[in-house]
Formats: structure tokens, sequence, C-alpha cells
């Protein structure tokens, strides 16, 4: 999938990113216990760059997560009605690293998201799909911008990412 994002907070004063921001990618593998409900282990990375009004700056987070995932579609008995179009909602946490050229190390944080991906398919094995997802993360100890540190403990930092991808069934 590939996309766009936006950072929220925390954010060093009169830094900020566009809204929306270029970009955000992701790939996973999900696995389905059943028609209506699974798990799926994924990565990310997202670019946060300045808009035009804010100090320049550049930074990056790489995100692996783990998620359960429900078929709306499936639970709701969609194919009653449609069988084309789907809906799943996603839920669950990861591991990820804020890093940028202005900052040495590593800010290494544990995060909690979830979102929702409604579907089209395509072909019997083949789906358009469209991600909104929040992310939620605790022990970010550097704003986004990664010029000055966090000042809240616990779950302070946040972004969104809208992303737009195929989802290939294998099996």
């Amino acid at each position: 999938n590939g996309g766009v994002n936006k950072a929220t907070t925390p954010f060093t004063i009169v830094y900020a990113t566009s809204t929306p921001n270029l970009w955000s990618a992701n790939v996973g593998v999900r696995y389905m216990a059943n028609n209506k409900f699974g798990v799926r282990l994924a990565g990310g990375y997202d670019v946060f760059k300045n808009d035009d009004d804010s100090p320049a700056f550049e930074s990056n987070i790489w995100n692996v997560n783990l998620q359960g995932y429900a078929n709306l579609a499936r639970v709701l008995g969609f194919e009653d009605w449609t069988s084309d179009l789907g809906v799943l909602v996603h839920a669950g946490g990861g591991y990820s690293q804020l890093r940028s050229d202005s900052f040495t190390g590593k800010d290494q944080m544990l995060f909690l998201t979830g979102g929702v991906t409604p579907q089209v398919r395509l072909s019997n094995r083949i789906a358009l799909l469209l991600d909104a997802s929040l992310y939620l993360n605790a022990r970010q100890n550097l704003t986004y911008d990664t010029n000055s540190r966090a000042t809240r403990r616990g779950f302070q930092g946040a972004h969104f990412t809208t992303s737009i991808g195929l989802n290939i069934a294998l099996g």
C-alpha cells in the first residue's frame, strides 16, 4: 500500500507537516483463521516533512506490527446483496523507530494502531483497498520533527495514515 500521512502531536513550537503529507507505505501478510477473523503481520514506513509555514525538517518512522482483523462484510452479511464490496477493521500493536538527519540516534517506541479498510474485488484473487489507520505512540521521547524532547509520558504521539493498495489472495 502507498499513500499519505498526518502527524498531529507532538511537535516543537512552529514546526508542522503538510495536510496531507507524502508519503506512507506498508506491506504485510494476513492469515484468515476463518472467513470472518484473522491476523496480519506487517511493516510500514512514513516520512514526515515540513509544510510551507514550518522550518525545514524531514524525519521518518519504520514500524513492525501485529494486528487482529475482522471481516465486517462477512459478519454483517454483505454477501446477501453484493459479492464485490468488503470492509475490514483491524487493531493491534507494534514497535517503531523515529529517525532523522538532525538526530543521530533513534527514538524507539511502542504503539497501538487501528483502522478500517474498505475493499472492492477486482477478480477472484485481487481486491483494491483503501486503508485509514491511526497510530498512538507510547515511549515517544522526541517530537516528530526530532528537534526537541516530548514533554508528556504515556501515549503522547499520534499520526494518521491513508493508503491505497492491492490485496492479493494466495490461498
